[in-house]
């Protein structure tokens, strides 16, 4: 039987070599690329930690790190919410739209390299087995 989690773990390292040709000058990683397009794409409402929690499937001590090296590295602001001040906003910074446009382009590079010679019915197959999978993984985290 294939190990699944080793392959999926060789294709990341795959896509962690190549995104980072470029990523390493900037001081981010590929998760911390990841925050910020997010944020710049979404930048029409206001995003706190607990929302790339959610949406990046992180523990809040995880994204607290990240949002503080991302913070210190220039790439976003952490300010407080005007509606309640116990939370927090964060806002993306021109260093970081400068740095979005080139990982923008690498990415979408990345994704054409990736399927290049897969069928569309290849790939609906292949994105419908990998939601099972995260499906499966997530409901045994929940306890199901």
């Amino acid at each position: 039987m294939e190990q699944i989690g080793l392959e999926l773990r060789n294709l990341m390292n795959l896509i962690v070599r190549y995104t980072h040709k470029d990523v390493n000058q900037s001081q981010l990683s590929m998760p911390h690329g990841a925050i910020i397009k997010y944020l710049i794409e979404n930048n029409q409402r206001k995003i706190h930690p607990s929302d790339l929690e959610d949406v990046f499937m992180m523990r809040k001590s995880t994204t607290s790190r990240m949002l503080k090296l991302i913070e210190q590295n220039g790439f976003i602001e952490i300010i407080p919410d005007d509606i309640d001040s116990r939370k927090k906003i964060i806002k993306v910074t021109a260093k970081s739209q400068k740095f979005f446009q080139s990982m923008n382009n690498r990415i979408m590079n990345l994704e054409r390299i990736m399927i290049k010679n897969v069928s569309n019915d290849e790939l609906q197959v292949f994105m419908n087995v990998l939601g099972k999978i995260k499906q499966n993984l997530l409901e045994e985290e929940r306890g199901n």
